[in-house]
């Protein structure tokens, strides 16, 4: 099972019991394509962003508010607002629900830094 056994087959396999397991297996194999397919691209998407924009993500991601931001990254709150809108639409998203599900996707799969 842990180097990718989709399911035990008893000997001689039963037609019916057969196609059921690889079904099972085809269909397990069709979801786990898609989910690498998404991964793929939300990491294809943050390797746009530039330093700072990644970094305003992170605090955005985090619950800061923009004036917070402003405060931690030491810029005024427009800039950060500019930052924030170019997250966004590099990321494909348009609202902050959908960026944190994003984030949150590739963080079971590659742990963040900080």
């Amino acid at each position: 099972m842990k180097q990718g056994a989709a399911d035990f087959i008893t000997k001689p396999p039963e037609g019916k019991v057969l196609l059921e397991v690889i079904a099972r297996a085809m269909d397990r194999a069709v979801r786990n394509a898609a989910f690498k397919a998404e991964i793929d691209s939300i990491q294809r998407r943050i390797a746009t962003l530039t330093p700072r924009e990644h970094e305003v993500m992170e605090h955005v991601v985090a619950g800061r508010l923009s004036k917070q931001i402003a405060g931690d990254i030491g810029t005024v709150l427009k800039t950060v607002k500019v930052h924030r809108g170019r997250v966004m639409k590099k990321m494909e998203v348009h609202t902050l629900v959908d960026l944190v599900r994003c984030i949150e996707k590739i963080s079971r799969i590659v742990p963040r830094n900080g």
